[in-house]
């Protein structure tokens, strides 16, 4: 008889997302593009499952970014609570800092519901015109005040639209193809703290590595709507 062996583990979920993140884009991908898009909202579904798709992969990024952060526990920038100022820290020549921000920045305003007050006239031929939309001062903080173009409701360098209720499949676009990129960086700089780039994800039926996913993704989004 031998004696039990004792194991452990860091409960980092990071990869469970991604079958959860593919379930709701082949729900997204089955319906038309841009139902009832205006400048107040687009259709409540696309809204929905786009709110969704952003929100879990801001998610993902984060628990790896946990991971990162137990690996290198020793490192002084592990004292660093803001998970955004621990990856600059550790790594100052990370490329896209200022793009994966606006991910955040996007996530904290549809996960705390920042609230805007909106205006608009009503007509049956050209539906809905905007007169005006105010957000809540009590919502935001820094980063959305030095991200955000408060005129065009728009993140300043990726414009990934603030009013919650435009957000749609474009958006998706630009989240998932900043999150993967930073996920696939920080696996170059150390394998063990981040392993995602042989990971794969059930798609329309077929299995498909989910940077290939997210690539395809990311094309047929940024296709779909050339100006809003």
């Amino acid at each position: 008889m031998t004696a039990d062996q004792k194991e452990g583990m860091v409960s980092i979920i990071g990869s469970a997302y991604f079958q959860p993140i593919s379930d709701l884009l082949e729900k997204l991908f089955q319906r038309p593009a841009g139902q009832n898009l205006n400048p107040v909202q687009v259709g409540s579904m696309e809204n929905g499952y786009s709110v969704s798709i952003c929100v879990l992969a801001v998610l993902c990024l984060e628990s790896y970014l946990m991971r990162v952060r137990y690996i290198n526990r020793k490192h002084p920038s592990s004292q660093k609570k803001n998970v955004l100022d621990f990856l600059e820290d550790l790594y100052p020549s990370f490329p896209s800092l200022e793009a994966l921000t606006e991910t955040f920045v996007l996530r904290d305003l549809l996960a705390h519901n920042h609230l805007w007050v909106i205006e608009f006239l009503w007509d049956e031929e050209s539906g809905m015109k905007l007169l005006g939309a105010m957000k809540d001062s009590v919502s935001g903080d820094r980063k959305y005040k030095e991200h955000v173009d408060i005129v065009n409701r728009k993140t300043k360098l990726l414009e990934l639209n603030v009013l919650p209720t435009r957000v749609s499949r474009k958006d998706v676009g630009k989240v998932l193809r900043t999150i993967w990129d930073a996920l696939i960086y920080i696996e170059k700089q150390n394998r063990n703290q981040c392993y995602i780039s042989h990971l794969a994800a059930r798609f329309q039926g077929k299995h498909i590595r989910f940077g290939e996913l997210i690539s395809d993704i990311h094309k047929e989004c940024m296709s779909t709507y050339q100006s809003t």
